[in-house]
C-alpha cells in the first residue's frame, strides 16, 4: 500500500514537472514569457484600480487640487455620496464581465484582450483630466469595467494556448505570477 502511494506521488510530481517544462519547450517560451508579463500587468492594474478608487474619489485628492501631507494624514467622515460612487465604480465589474463573455466569442481572445487593455488605458488617462466628480466616477467605472474584462479574457486565453497536459500547470504559474 505504501509503495502504491509513493508511486502515485512520484507520477503526480513527474506530471507537474513535465507540464511546467512543456510551457518552455518547442518555442512555447515565446508565449509563456509575454503571458507572465500580461498577467502581472493586468493584475497590477486591476488591484491598483480597486485600491485607488477611494483615494481618487476623495475631493482633496482630485488632481485639480493641491495635495499636501496634512490632507492625506487627516481623518474625516465620508459622505453617503462618496459611498454611492464607490458602489457605482465597483458595479462596473458586472458589465465588464458580461461584455467580455459576449465579445470574446465574436472576435476572439487576443483581440478582446487588446481592446480591453486599450480601453483601460484610455479611461485611466481620462482620470488624470481635471473634470467634475461625476465624470471622474464615469471614468473610474469605465476603467474598472475594462480591466475586469481583460482579467477574465486572460483567464480564458491562457489554458487554451497550452497543450492539455500543461493547462492546469500553466494557469497556476500565471496566476502566481500575477500575485507576485
Amino acid at each position: 500500500r505504501t509503495q502504491k502511494l509513493q508511486r502515485k506521488l512520484y507520477e503526480a510530481i513527474t506530471d507537474l514537472k513535465n507540464g511546467f517544462l512543456m510551457m518552455f519547450k518547442n518555442k512555447m517560451w515565446r508565449t509563456t514569457v509575454p503571458l507572465v508579463f500580461i498577467w502581472f500587468g493586468v493584475a497590477w492594474l486591476y488591484y491598483g484600480a480597486v485600491l485607488l478608487t477611494t483615494t481618487i474619489l476623495e475631493s482633496e485628492h482630485n488632481p485639480c487640487h493641491n495635495i499636501n501631507q496634512s490632507t492625506i494624514d487627516s481623518c474625516r467622515n465620508l459622505s453617503t455620496t462618496f459611498y454611492l460612487k464607490i458602489v457605482w465604480t465597483s458595479a462596473a465589474e458586472f458589465p465588464g464581465i458580461i461584455l467580455t463573455l459576449i465579445i470574446i466569442e465574436i472576435i476572439g481572445r487576443k483581440i478582446t484582450m487588446a481592446i480591453e487593455l486599450i480601453g483601460t488605458g484610455l479611461f485611466f488617462g481620462l482620470i488624470l483630466v481635471c473634470v467634475p466628480d461625476i465624470y471622474l466616477t464615469v471614468f473610474l467605472f469605465g476603467a474598472r469595467g475594462f480591466i475586469t474584462g481583460a482579467f477574465q479574457a486572460v483567464f480564458a486565453y491562457t489554458p487554451e494556448v497550452y497543450p492539455t497536459r500543461a493547462r492546469g500547470v500553466s494557469l497556476g504559474v500565471m496566476t502566481s505570477a500575477a500575485r507576485v
